[in-house]
């Protein structure tokens, strides 16, 4: 844009679908030449970057103004990310000042240095399960009431699937009946999930001790997509 070319910029936002953090890595600026397939990019990093903000979505920055008659020609934005999807579109923008307006980014071949100067993220995904990194802490949970381990947390990620969807958890006792269900829906179900276990059943009572079966499932139609099963068996086991 014409602002930005006349009066420079000193602050980028970019932003990525819900649930998709983003850890800033390294900012770098310089001419077209600098920046070949192996660069040394000490010497390109840009000094004084502040993060402004680090939301779980966003990453915005602010460093020393680049103005029009600067040497610096290309940026390189380093980040870190987890894909909960095979793509995920990025936003860009800049601005100078905080009374400045933003001006978008757009995608485009604006650099030859650059074999894809797409704003989206693409993956090929090796595995193909649904659930990933699943934690169940603590393992032993005692919901005696002392506020010490009086619940289970279970947190995991969902990826592939892009519709929304309800993930479920069934307990069961080693009998095989089910005493308790939890569940929670997202417009996205992609992306990182908590969920907790009180102890209690569906009557509200405190289940007895002794090792329980954990299901987690999703309900989603993923017929055909060439997906693993949509469920995961774990234990967790009540004391007092």
């Amino acid at each position: 844009p014409d602002t930005i070319s006349a009066d420079g910029f000193d602050q980028l936002l970019l932003a990525a679908p819900p649930q998709m953090r983003l850890t800033y890595r390294g900012l770098y600026g310089g001419k077209g030449s600098d920046f070949p397939p192996v660069a040394d990019l000490a010497s390109l990093k840009i000094a004084d970057v502040e993060i402004r903000s680090d939301h779980s979505d966003s990453l915005h920055l602010t460093f020393p103004a680049v103005l029009s008659e600067s040497d610096i020609e290309l940026f390189r934005l380093d980040f870190d990310t987890s894909l909960f999807t095979v793509s995920a579109p990025l936003r860009a923008a800049l601005r100078r000042g905080d009374d400045g307006w933003w001006q978008r980014v757009d995608a485009g071949d604006a650099a030859a240095q650059v074999t894809d100067n797409d704003l989206t993220l693409v993956a090929v995904p090796r595995r193909k399960e649904i659930f990933r990194n699943l934690a169940i802490e603590p393992q032993v949970f005692t919901p005696n009431g002392d506020d010490i381990n009086d619940a289970v947390r279970f947190t995991f990620d969902v990826v592939l699937i892009r519709q929304s969807s309800a993930v479920e958890i069934h307990i069961h006792d080693l009998g095989g009946r089910r005493v308790r269900s939890i569940s929670a829906r997202r417009p996205v179900v992609t992306g990182a999930h908590e969920l907790e276990w009180d102890g209690r059943d569906h009557a509200g009572n405190l289940v007895a001790p002794g090792v329980y079966v954990v299901l987690l499932k999703i309900d989603a139609n993923t017929e055909g997509a060439g997906l693993d099963a949509r469920d995961l068996t774990r234990t967790v086991a009540v004391a007092y």
